[in-house]
């Protein structure tokens, strides 16, 4: 299989060629409309006085083109359309591989600032987790994928199942391509969920006996007019009584309802088409994970595939569209009782089919979240998938932040065998720290949520997850940043107490506070977190948090991010080594911004 980088490349030379053949098809056609257009016209004048059947037919005959070349024209406009949707997509991609996630839906609208750890860990915002892995394209397909990050799975068949739909998705790179260019082609949610709301109305008026005899008998009745009138045997003005009375006057009395429910319904053919395509995709590929053949399963019902239902139901609503043109309108309503006879046929296609649209569309929604999860593998083929396992919490190797290039990234091993062990990370400022505890958090989310991670190995239990890394002042509730973390410590108090597992991730706890207070703050609320057997890891600048190692030697490591200092620079190598950190740096970069700092033990 070609990289990532190569194949994208490759789908947009080639998607460039297409487009340049298409564009000069659909100028050719433009050039026969007009022609057929013309010639139909200039037939139907030169000839009509001296051969008047002939120019009749010489006229049908180029209209008849007309309208195949304008068939055809308007097929390859759409293919005009689907082939700029997916250069698109090779573009986003392109700039994807270098960093670039801009053109892509941050998902900040799904951030709350009070959840567990989704603001701490950048699952939402200008290059998120939800950015990186977004390739959603409806409302409802973004808010599935929201919810699976910050409400991942915690049962191990379940995360496997969905791996193996991510790795057999991630093999198909112009499926993804195809279902996502489909996709972006459709416009807007609230249009799907209004055909949804339709389906949940009825209109049993419709439905009754009486329409079906007059459906029936009215036509007839009609027919036998028109052969009474053009026989002579009944005038014209008493069958125009009659259909003013009869056809015309039953269609009206149920006029304003047809109104209402064409307006409902709107222009949906298009839209309608476009989901059959996504279905018809998911139904004619062949699945091997039980992933996907679930999803594909989904779309049957009673034998019938939902692209078959759907497209039935396309056909109604393009038939029901007839009465747009008001010439055809009367007369399919005269002679057929049209309107009233389609709305009926909805009508039965929604008591037969109507309850499992949403299921279908749901479906859709589904794909469109492990789609996400599989360009994201395909798009970073060295990430290993972690390995659900009651035998460890987490053990990984080479694990680093998935925000950081790979050719800058440094790597480190995470190890929890069982639940009680609690590691103190101690180095100097911008020693690699908190990009630690981030990269253990949002590795494990990775892993929980079914996708790959950026590791060389990951075995892990699903767990629930709490950090405390970045905090933030509330103004509108008037609360500092020292009680604002309170806050988010005695909720995780209150959570162990109640006999909740949490893996817990905190960095520089009582930030608000002075030193003092910060440290016999944090002594304790260690002492009081071991207590309940809880684990994670603290980071912290203050050394003598890792004198709690001594006292609780099975429970808690120290481990650090070390600093290499001479008189002119700091040197950052990013390893987690065992200890407690020797140097610190702070005073070192006051000195370097010019700031005057005192050592006054001796005054």
């Amino acid at each position: 299989m070609k990289q990532p980088t190569e194949f994208y490349t490759a789908k947009q030379e080639e998607t460039n060629q297409l487009l340049t053949r298409l564009q000069k098809t659909s100028k050719r056609q433009s050039l026969l409309r007009v022609l057929f257009f013309l010639l139909a016209v200039v037939a139907l004048y030169v000839l009509v006085e001296p051969q008047p059947i002939g120019a009749g037919v010489l006229s049908a005959f180029f209209f008849g083109l007309l309208i195949f070349i304008a068939r055809r024209h308007h097929s390859t406009q759409n293919k005009i359309k689907r082939a700029k949707m997916l250069k698109s997509l090779t573009v986003k991609e392109l700039k994807a591989m270098e960093g670039d996630f801009e053109d892509f839906i941050n998902g900040l609208t799904h951030l709350d600032k009070n959840h567990p750890y989704a603001f701490d860990l950048d699952i939402f915002g200008e290059g998120s987790l939800f950015q990186r892995l977004n390739r959603t394209f409806s409302d409802r397909g973004s808010a599935m994928l929201a919810q699976r990050l910050t409400d991942p799975f915690k049962n191990a068949a379940t995360i496997k199942k969905v791996q193996q739909g991510v790795k057999e998705l991630s093999s198909k790179p112009q499926w993804m391509l195809d279902f996502r260019t489909v996709g972006e082609l459709i416009s807007g949610d609230s249009e799907k969920q209004n055909l949804i709301s339709f389906f949940k109305t009825s209109y049993p008026q419709f439905r009754n006996n009486t329409i079906k005899y007059l459906l029936f008998a009215l036509p007839a009745l009609t027919l036998v007019m028109i052969a009474l009138t053009v026989a002579g045997i009944v005038s014209f003005s008493l069958f125009v009584l009659y259909v003013l009375v009869f056809p015309i006057g039953v269609t009206a009395m149920y006029l304003n309802t047809i109104t209402l429910i064409h307006n409902k319904l709107g222009k949906q053919t298009k839209k309608l088409q476009q989901y059959r395509m996504l279905l018809e995709y998911l139904e004619t590929e062949k699945w091997k994970s039980e992933q996907m053949q679930q999803f594909q399963h989904s779309t049957q019902s009673g034998g019938k595939k939902a692209s078959v239902t759907i497209q039935s139901l396309s056909a109604i609503l393009e038939q029901i569209d007839y009465r747009l043109n008001l010439i055809a309108g009367i007369i399919m309503n005269v002679l057929f009782l049209w309107d009233i006879r389609m709305v009926r046929k909805l009508e039965f296609w929604k008591e037969q089919h109507a309850a499992q649209v949403e299921r279908y569309l749901h479906v859709i929604n589904e794909v469109e979240v492990i789609v996400s999860q599989a360009t994201f593998y395909y798009n970073h083929p060295g990430y290993a998938f972690p390995e659900p396992t009651e035998q460890v919490l987490i053990q990984a190797t080479n694990a680093g932040h998935p925000f950081i290039n790979s050719r800058k990234r440094v790597d480190n091993p995470v190890d929890y065998t069982a639940w009680g062990e609690f590691k103190v990370i101690t180095g100097g400022n911008m020693a690699g720290k908190s990009t630690y505890l981030r990269t253990i958090g949002i590795n494990l989310i990775l892993a929980m949520s079914g996708n790959p991670v950026c590791a060389g190995s990951f075995r892990f239990s699903p767990m629930t997850l709490v950090t405390s890394i970045r905090s933030d002042d509330s103004l509108q509730e008037n609360e500092s940043l020292f009680y604002a973390e309170l806050k988010k410590l005695r909720d995780i108090i209150q959570r162990l107490e109640s006999g909740e597992k949490l893996f817990l991730l905190l960095d520089e706890i009582l930030k608000g506070t002075n030193s003092e207070d910060k440290r016999k703050g944090s002594l304790a609320l260690l002492r009081q977190l071991l207590r309940y057997k809880t684990s994670g890891a603290i980071a912290t600048h203050d050394l003598a948090v890792g004198g709690l190692a001594g006292e609780f030697p099975e429970f808690i490591q120290n481990y650090c991010f070390e600093i290499e200092i001479d008189e002119k620079a700091l040197h950052f190598d990013y390893k987690l080594r065992k200890g407690v950190a020797r140097n610190l740096n702070a005073t070192f970069l006051m000195k370097r911004m010019g700031i005057t700092v005192e050592d006054r033990r001796d005054a």
